[in-house]
């Protein structure tokens, strides 16, 4: 976005979208982001599908391409198979089971980041009443005003 080509402007938006999502918002006490999914915000590979101990070990591109090439050859070799032991399905029913249970607390944090974002700006709204009410006190009939 450097160059001054002014045709192609449109392409940052989305880079603009998420710095203003992910800014600490007063109102709120926290980042739109923040307020609408429970976490902050993860920029770069850390928001990846890679494991946080195999981004630890990257240092070159390449190395991020081949852990990547990897990790897709993993997931893609087992689906051959046509016979699935019962033990494996037992596994995946715990699997199952837990991954509800991290669903529904993610859910529960977001509904409390939700809240507290609510609660925060009904706190920004009557300070700022409470502000605009002693910058101007009520008018009475027959009171002379001087626009300053």
């Amino acid at each position: 976005m450097n160059d001054n080509d002014t045709n192609k402007w449109s392409k940052g938006l989305p880079f603009v979208q998420f710095a203003k999502n992910t800014t600490y918002h007063e109102g709120i006490r926290q980042s739109p982001y923040e307020a609408m999914f429970g976490i902050k915000a993860k920029r770069g590979i850390a928001s990846s599908f890679l494991p946080s101990e195999q981004i630890a070990n990257i240092e070159t591109e390449e190395q991020l391409e081949e852990t990547g090439n990897t990790s897709e050859k993993n997931l893609s070799g087992g689906h051959t198979e046509n016979h699935i032991p019962k033990k494996n399905i037992e596994e995946d029913l715990q699997s199952t089971t837990s991954s509800h249970q991290v669903l529904t607390e993610k859910s529960e944090l977001i509904s409390i980041k939700r809240a507290a974002a609510k609660e925060n700006l009904l706190l920004q709204a009557t300070k700022m009443l409470r502000t605009s009410q002693k910058q101007f006190p009520p008018a009475q009939i027959d009171d002379t005003r001087i626009r300053e």
